[in-house]
């Protein structure tokens, strides 16, 4: 079977796409999530995982130690007693805690995958307009799915005896790639080098001309940076970024790159509307999607999973998406960076770029040496 990759546009289509995925699962389901809310949207798609329960298929779920911290144990009884199976990645504390696990992924019967940047709860099901933040995720059909979930397996295996074992997991991969002009499962993992998500997101910047992204964390390494700047001077680069976020100094650290990026030719966007939360990237005719930001924590410090398609279809649409989006944003003009560029905001950005690029490394240095 020929893979098929479909663009999920925003929340209410991923959460319509895991109904449709989670109905028509027969016999198996596997959830690796980040966060697993008590609210709304958690209760109703755990409903719909139990209810797969009841019809025979087997539903294990992996989730992150903090990410589903405030989830009470409690919330998930009613699926342990239809048979379902959890796992906790990192859940007790230790320096290797601050190692988290932020891939998003659900597979059905080896055959269909969504990924993206939502977690399961209610701020990441909305129109992105008046509800829920501004998401983007993709659905995958056929051959890559088998891949994914023998690296679902392999990660549920490496968790034997609820422990975390940091090598055991760096050391997995997925195997059996379809080549690299199709669709490949791109890992990045705790380390002091470059992951593949790194290396690959590298080599598509330096050879393209043409750059579309959203991303609702950007803290860019000056090397990226650079690479970013190359390309608006040999062709274009838009960057859309949130100008509400739940995270105020990773906004402050975004603005201390843009003196740079916008010498350099850049168009930069806030985005208006609602908190945008996505993680999409189009380099010519490459898209990629998945849980990663552009930040030092999703280079060097957590474990992510971003789906690279090479399609000019695909970049296409994507692109579509990001102009839309663009009319809804804000543009960040010289004249606006320099008139909110006080000596005090100037500090606060470059404090706040400190922290989350420089400490970030060093932290990940310390725990994976």
């Amino acid at each position: 079977m020929n893979p098929s990759v479909q663009l999920l546009a925003n929340g209410i289509e991923i959460r319509r796409s895991i109904s449709e995925v989670v109905a028509g699962a027969r016999q198996s389901l596997s959830l690796m999530m980040y966060m697993f809310r008590s609210d709304e949207a958690g209760q109703s798609v755990l409903t719909e995982l139990i209810a797969a329960l009841h019809r025979g298929a087997s539903v294990k779920l992996i989730l992150d130690g903090f990410g589903s911290l405030y989830t009470p144990d409690r919330f998930f009884l009613p699926f342990l007693e239809a048979g379902g199976e959890i796992k906790k990645f990192n859940h007790r504390w230790r320096p290797q805690y601050l190692l988290r696990n932020h891939q998003k992924f659900i597979i059905a019967d080896s055959q269909t995958a969504l990924t993206g940047g939502f977690n399961i709860g209610d701020d990441y099901f909305g129109d992105g307009l008046k509800t829920g933040w501004r998401e983007i995720g993709v659905r995958v059909d056929g051959r890559p799915v088998g891949d994914l979930q023998q690296y679902f397996n392999r990660m549920w295996e490496a968790l034997a005896g609820d422990r975390f074992r940091l090598k055991s997991w760096t050391r997995i991969k997925p195997r059996g790639r379809v080549p690299r002009t199709d669709v490949e499962w791109l890992v990045s993992s705790p380390s002091i080098g470059r992951s593949e998500y790194g290396r690959s997101l590298r080599k598509d910047l330096k050879r393209s001309a043409e750059l579309s992204l959203m991303m609702g964390y950007f803290v860019p390494t000056v090397s990226l940076r650079r690479m970013i700047g190359r390309i608006a001077r040999r062709g274009r680069a838009e960057l859309v970024l949130p100008a509400i976020t739940d995270v105020p100094i990773s906004r402050l650290a975004a603005w201390f790159t843009f003196g740079r990026l916008l010498r350099d030719g850049c168009n930069i966007y806030e985005y208006q509307p609602r908190p945008l939360h996505a993680k999409l990237v189009v380099l010519d005719d490459v898209t990629y999607v998945g849980s990663a930001n552009i930040d030092t924590r999703s280079l060097h410090l957590n474990f992510e999973m971003t789906l690279r398609v090479r399609d000019i279809a695909l970049a296409e649409q994507a692109r579509a998406l990001i102009k839309n989006d663009i009319r809804l944003s804000l543009p960040i003009t010289r004249d606006i960076y320099e008139r909110s560029s006080s000596l005090v905001q100037r500090l606060m950005r470059r404090i706040a770029y400190t922290l989350l690029s420089r400490f970030d490394y060093f932290v990940s240095k310390k725990l994976v040496d």
